[in-house]
């Protein structure tokens, strides 16, 4: 598939799935060597053709058995803002997939980036990747300081630069959602920059978290990946919405949990 017919899917259809295009034996060896070669492609690459490169993840994703269904599509299709300004997306956090994968999604709509751990840019080759997308990046040795960088910046990122900034507000990825360890963070950019706030669930776990290497888990293709953005929001109350994008969450990961 091409990335301007991924595109059209995307922007035409409230929600997209897309099947498997393999059963292979051993899923990891069709995986890991499909998300390697990608991310290797977007190495010093431009920002745009990083969110192409990045539908190769999603092909590895189809050819080692695991089905990915994206929905919710419509509140993206639907949101006017003017050229300078963009969302904030913020989710719960399962899994590398997410990291490589939203951009692609959102690009049709906005181009995108994240609020990441500063450690993640020293990462081989991915890093470099990541780094490209030029992200908000907090150290968390100080949160004091990574607060008033992410409202700073955030700020300058959705209100004058037109990208869309992504925010998974958890401490670390994790196969199950704890809204204890999910902060405020997102919601209170949101009220402050005045932008919309869109809720994303997500579910990636097919993509489990290595014994000995977190980033190579076993790769488990019976567990469809899914991703399902909500209405967009203007914060005025931030304990209120963020109780609402805890809600969501847990009512999408209940739903999908139920259907398997």
């Amino acid at each position: 598939m091409s990335y301007e017919a991924f595109a059209e899917k995307l922007k035409t259809n409230d929600t997209v799935v897309f099947e498997p295009s393999g059963h292979p034996f051993f899923p990891a060896l069709t995986f890991y060597p499909g998300f390697a070669w990608s991310v290797w492609k977007s190495y010093n690459k431009p920002v745009a053709e990083t969110y192409y490169n990045s539908l190769g993840v999603l092909h590895a994703c189809l050819r080692s058995g695991v089905r990915v269904e994206v929905s919710g599509l419509k509140h993206l299709q639907n949101l006017k803002l003017d050229e300078n300004s963009a969302p904030i997306i913020v989710g719960n956090h399962m899994s590398s997939l997410e990291t490589i994968l939203l951009p692609c999604i959102l690009f049709p709509f906005y181009v995108s980036t994240f609020v990441m751990k500063e450690e993640l840019l020293k990462y081989p080759v991915f890093g470099k990747v990541l780094s490209g997308m030029k992200p908000v990046t907090v150290g968390r040795k100080n949160p004091k300081e990574d607060l008033v960088e992410v409202m700073k910046r955030g700020r300058e990122i959705v209100c004058e630069e037109g990208r869309a900034l992504i925010i998974f507000p958890q401490s670390t990825r994790h196969s199950e959602f704890k809204p204890d360890e999910f902060n405020s963070l997102a919601t209170r950019l949101a009220k402050k920059t005045k932008v919309p706030l869109i809720p994303l669930a997500l579910k990636t776990d097919f993509w489990g978290n290595g014994k000995i290497i977190k980033d190579l888990g076993k790769i488990s293709p019976a567990k469809t990946v899914h991703f399902e953005f909500s209405e967009p929001v203007i914060v005025e109350n931030t304990k209120v919405e963020h109780q609402k994008v805890i809600d969501f969450i847990q009512n999408c990961l209940k739903k999908w949990n139920a259907s398997t």
